[in-house]
């Protein structure tokens, strides 16, 4: 009589299929990542969509685009582009919350109700969330920033232009000199109205001034923000990348091109280097201006949103020509989509 045996794996079978099953896992990986980066990437372009056309209605309803960023020493004289937007991203409640007349997020009195607070809308959903310096106001960092043109924002008086709207007239890195040209947005230090709730109309841009046209002009891009655990050095504390509320945190020139490996220069004060290997900076300025660069998670460049309200991915390796002179609204350069 035969006796009937149940034959199973032998170890080394077994090994075999183990081994298969972590080669496919393996090969697998890499292309889910690719596809949920690529759903990220499309949520922010979505996002950025959301911003520029709210630029788009913002000027339709006060027939001027919002100052890009003022800086006036404190106070009520702080403004960002990010506080007048809040209505046309349908963040009315919050933007009826703050109880100041000139709408200063930045401001003691306001903190409590932007502290803690981190807006979709203003996120892309490739970076992590930060917050300012891991400080106990509890500033979150955001993405997206307006664009000031291809120089930088002034530092002081010694670099402002005559018409002290904050573009620079020229500055030079080693043997490059770029001449500044205006930009959609701008960034200064004088004094304004405290009627920027209801859309000032001192310095800011119309549709009329922009020549080279909006579908050839930045509005806005990407940056990447920088915590203070991220940097290796530790010494970020005049780094306010993506801080929307403050001046100096919410824009960005094209200076250098998008994700360059050049540092920002985010202070004035010399000597501490932001040792964070995709946002490296300084606390320093270069020549008297801070030049903060479009940076963003996605792979091989950034997403940028045009004057027109549409919105383009632009590859890191765009010749920093057409880079700057899709910064500026007045510079009379044509642009072309094979330029990008």
């Amino acid at each position: 009589m035969l006796k009937k045996t149940s034959k199973g794996f032998t170890l080394v079978e077994l090994l075999v299929v183990i081994a298969i099953i972590g080669i496919l896992i393996g090969l697998l990986l890499p292309a889910v990542q690719a596809a949920r980066e690529a759903a990220r990437r499309m949520q922010c372009m979505n996002n950025l969509k959301q911003c520029v056309l709210a630029m788009q209605n913002y000027q339709d309803a006060h027939k001027v685009f919002p100052v890009g960023s003022w800086c006036g020493g404190g106070g009520w004289e702080d403004h960002t582009w990010a506080v007048p937007l809040l209505p046309f991203i349908e963040q009315g409640t919050l933007y009826s919350k703050i109880p100041k007349p000139n709408y200063v997020a930045w401001e003691s009195n306001n903190s409590p109700i932007f502290s803690g607070l981190r807006i979709g809308t203003y996120s892309c959903p490739s970076d992590t969330e930060n917050w300012r310096k891991n400080d106990s106001e509890g500033w979150a960092l955001h993405n997206y920033v307006v664009c000031v043109g291809n120089v930088g924002t002034a530092v002081g008086a010694q670099g402002i232009a005559n018409d002290n709207s904050g573009w620079r007239k020229s500055l030079t890195y080693g043997s490059r000199t770029v001449w500044g040209k205006e930009a959609i947005f701008c960034q200064s230090g004088e004094r304004a109205s405290k009627d920027y709730g209801s859309g000032i109309k001192y310095k800011c841009q119309k549709i009329a001034s922009i020549k080279d046209g909006l579908s050839n002009t930045m509005s806005m891009s990407e940056v990447v923000t920088v915590n203070i655990d991220d940097d290796r050095n530790h010494a970020g504390k005049c780094d306010e990348r993506g801080n929307l509320w403050y001046c100096y945190g919410s824009v960005y020139s094209a200076f250098f091109a998008p994700n360059s490996s050049e540092l920002d220069y985010v202070c004035s004060d010399p000597g501490n280097t932001v040792d964070a290997e995709y946002a490296p900076g300084t606390d320093a300025a270069l020549d008297h201006t801070r030049i903060i660069t479009a940076r963003s998670n996605h792979s091989g460049g950034v997403n940028v949103g045009m004057g027109d309200g549409s919105v383009r991915f632009v590859s890191s390796t765009i010749d920093l020509n057409v880079w700057g002179a899709m910064a500026t609204s007045n510079g009379r350069e044509a642009v072309s989509n094979s330029d990008l």
